[in-house]
């Protein structure tokens, strides 16, 4: 008799109460035909050889994986198969290759995506993504405030310095760079230990996965993390302008200060 090995699932296994050594009963239909007294279902035995986990519920909870020549001996159906997968270089070419495929193989065949296949798991995600901008958006809006009243509260407390400049000579425009410059030093002070803080939370979460959750609701098992120098590099620099216009509100108060005005400020 045939030694069949099987690979299970971490839960599935857990649920069957399995070990790698032990054995498992496997039920399935026989041949193409539907099950009858003149064609049982096909059963045999398998050995656990190994038990994974992918950290994906759908997975782990699901899914048994064996040898072709083991399901084909097993099931009568010798060197056919039941359909295969495709692994593509560049996922943007799926929709073409599957609307080729189909419109050349026809009916009865299927060909299916893995958009398709796995359509709870990317509805999901876009699902994620709709709130990202209405979240960065408030973001950015209570860091401009912030900027805002950061400048306003130095103008306040240096009006009398900002009264002897004027009158020593300083022009507007003089006083303007200045607060422009205090305004991009605190931007780009907030920005690099933003991205400080970012990029090491993220390599904290890739390498040692601190953050989990629960895969039967999210399908994996901790949160993904890819960290992408162009993100950082975008978000340093609309935050930069976004800052630096933020500044110019202030700076202009600033510059039209009259000085005697600013000299009799308490």
């Amino acid at each position: 008799k045939n030694s069949y090995q099987i690979i299970l699932g971490e839960k599935l296994a857990n649920k069957l109460l399995l070990k790698v050594g032990d054995k498992v009963t496997v039920f399935t239909l026989h041949g193409d035909k539907p099950p009858s007294f003149e064609n049982p279902p096909a059963i045999e035995d398998f050995t656990v050889c190994g038990i994974y986990r992918s950290g994906m519920a759908e997975y782990d909870d699901q899914k048994a994986y064996t040898t072709l020549s083991a399901l084909q001996e097993m099931t009568g159906l010798k060197n056919l198969i039941s359909g295969f997968y495709l692994k593509l270089n560049n996922i943007k070419d799926i929709p073409f290759v599957r609307d080729t495929l189909q419109n050349w193989l026809g009916y009865p065949y299927y060909v299916r995506s893995l958009y398709k296949t796995h359509q709870n798991i990317f509805t999901w995600l876009d699902l994620q993504k709709k709130p990202v901008p209405l979240i960065l958006g408030l973001i950015v809006l209570v860091a401009t405030f912030n900027i805002i009243g950061t400048l306003l509260m130095n103008i306040l407390q240096k009006v009398e310095t900002i009264g002897t400049l004027r009158t020593l000579g300083a022009s507007g425009k003089t006083i303007r760079k200045i607060f422009l410059a205090q305004g991009l030093t605190y931007s780009l002070t907030g920005i690099i230990t933003g991205n400080i803080f970012a990029f090491t939370i993220s390599w904290a979460q890739l390498k040692f996965q601190i953050i989990s959750l629960p895969s039967s609701i999210y399908f994996v098992s901790t949160v993904p993390i890819f960290i992408d120098w162009k993100i950082y590099a975008i978000v340093s620099i609309v935050t930069l302008i976004v800052a630096l216009l933020a500044s110019l509100i202030p700076a202009n108060i600033a510059a039209r200060l009259e000085p005697v005005k600013a000299l009799r400020f308490e």
